[in-house]
């Protein structure tokens, strides 16, 4: 059986994840390009070289070994030396040029036994913490060991590195992705000390994202596929859980393991805890000096037209995901550009109910009931005065009444202008538009596990004259999968 993440939950991508895409192409290629290697033919050979460094040292024992054999493994090196060490009791070196000609041939074996073992495309890429460089620290996060190694990889990447990438932008986001993988190898080392193997694999810079992801998006849902192959029968089942649940819940076990096991499963715990750390602190940083909300976030919308609708339920899903500052920030830049968008206007008094800004979002009232009536929207107009009252009560601007009743006295309805009055009433009517509002915001709600809001958006859907039986049928269909714990966009 198989757990696997398969994506979070609904949200609108800005932009393709460009940066994404180039780093699983990368460890792709260089993966391709690895399979040309043959292991078996690279370890007999590597064996017969070492065989005649031993043999020769072993006949030679007070000769120096040559300083660069230090890449090799720590073991090997061990043997080398207890080799010289046994064998130096029962031998006299010789003087003069014999010396120095015997010195030279051990010198030689050990520089064939050398280049052989950087033939292997992980030893000569891969980051030694016997013999770091600035290349390999680099390199080394486009090689992996095998083909599940690398789809593992990719897999993680692909399910936080998407969105990550939508918030921090194309080049936040590979600085992020490299300073997590770079610091991971050097701490590692730091960690395991220089007996440690060589370290390949993405694994270090993918925990460094998932622990921006856990900062960043704490509160989405990540989506799981349980896959079963149970006599013979293919089973397969989905779920989602909070951000905030399960990557500490991998951080803690990966923490643990490096505790217990270390590196004899050949699984570089420690860059995995490393890394996520690094990610996490880099994300807490970006957060604390409103990186992404003073600079990226501008910036990228300002590329992706954010004139266009769907800048608007871009506004809401932060709205609903709870970043109400961005979510202002968006709309009022989309209103600098257009005054009078109706949307607009109409997400950002959502807003301000949302901040519990009740005096902000009676001003904004005016603003929208005023656009209404000038646009002709007459049941749009309806319903905010019955949703102000509702919402706002005692603190509804006495500019907004007085728009009101002009608005209902000069339509003829007396009788509606005298409800007009700061009065909460027992139900609110809509527009088959704001069914819609209704719906998407339910949807969301119930895509991050907030059922009992969903639920109550949905009730108002459902109890809103202009409800029809095709919106009643994809609302009941809704309630009955959440009454199962289902999420939208699963299955």
């Amino acid at each position: 059986m198989f757990l696997i993440p398969v994506g979070h939950d609904q949200y609108t991508m800005r932009r393709r994840p460009v940066v994404c895409f180039v780093i699983m192409g990368l460890n792709a290629l260089t993966f391709l390009m690895c399979l040309g290697h043959n292991e078996e033919q690279w370890v007999s050979q590597l064996d017969r070289r070492a065989a005649q460094v031993e043999s020769f040292l072993a006949g030679h024992p007070y000769l120096r070994v040559p300083q660069d054999l230090q890449p090799l493994p720590a073991p090997f090196l061990k043997e080398l030396e207890q080799i010289r060490m046994e064998a130096e009791q029962t031998a006299e070196a010789p003087r003069g040029a014999a010396l120095g000609s015997e010195q030279a041939k051990l010198d030689q074996l050990a520089s064939d036994l050398l280049e052989t073992y950087y033939e292997d495309p992980g030893q000569r890429l891969g980051f030694n913490p016997r013999a770091p460089s600035a290349l390999t620290v680099v390199t080394h996060l486009f090689l992996h060991a095998d083909i599940f190694h690398l789809l593992g990889n990719m897999l993680f990447l692909w399910v936080v590195g998407r969105l990550l990438e939508d918030v921090y932008g194309r080049i936040l986001f590979p600085l992020l992705y490299f300073l997590s993988g770079v610091s991971a190898a050097l701490l590692h080392m730091v960690k395991s000390g220089a007996d440690s193997g060589t370290l390949i694999g993405a694994s270090g810079a993918i925990a460094g994202l998932m622990g921006a992801f856990l900062v960043r998006c704490y509160n989405r849902r990540i989506r799981f596929l349980f896959v079963t192959i149970l006599f013979i029968k293919f089973i397969r089942a989905g779920f989602s859980v909070p951000a905030y649940l399960v990557l500490p819940f991998w951080f803690l076990s990966q923490a643990l393991l490096m505790n217990l096991d270390g590196d004899s499963s050949g699984i570089a715990y420690a860059a995995h805890v490393a890394g996520f750390m690094i990610g996490a602190a880099a994300a807490m940083l970006i957060k604390a000096l409103g990186i992404e909300e003073r600079f990226i976030d501008p910036a990228i919308e300002r590329k992706v037209a954010p004139d266009r609708p769907s800048a608007v339920d871009r506004a809401a899903e932060l709205r609903l995901d709870g970043n109400l500052t961005l979510a202002r920030r968006r709309i009022e830049e989309l209103l600098r550009r257009a005054p009078g968008d109706l949307h607009a206007l109409g997400e950002l008094y959502q807003i301000e109910l949302a901040s519990r800004q009740k005096a902000a979002a009676g001003k904004i009232a005016v603003r929208l009931l005023s656009a209404y009536i000038e646009n002709g929207e007459n049941e749009l107009a309806e319903t905010l005065v019955k949703s102000v009252s509702r919402e706002i009560r005692n603190e509804i601007p006495a500019e907004f009444f007085a728009l009101a009743k002009r608005r209902m006295v000069a339509a003829g309805s007396p009788e509606e202008a005298r409800a007009a009055e700061p009065t909460p009433p027992s139900d609110m009517s809509a527009t088959s538009e704001d069914i819609m509002q209704l719906y998407r915001d339910a949807e969301r709600l119930r895509a991050d596990g907030r059922f009992d809001q969903a639920r109550d958006l949905y009730g108002r859907a459902l109890a809103h004259p202009a409800c029809n039986d095709s919106w009643r049928e994809a609302i009941d269909r809704a309630l009955n999968e959440m009454g199962h714990g289902r999420t939208p966009g699963l299955y």
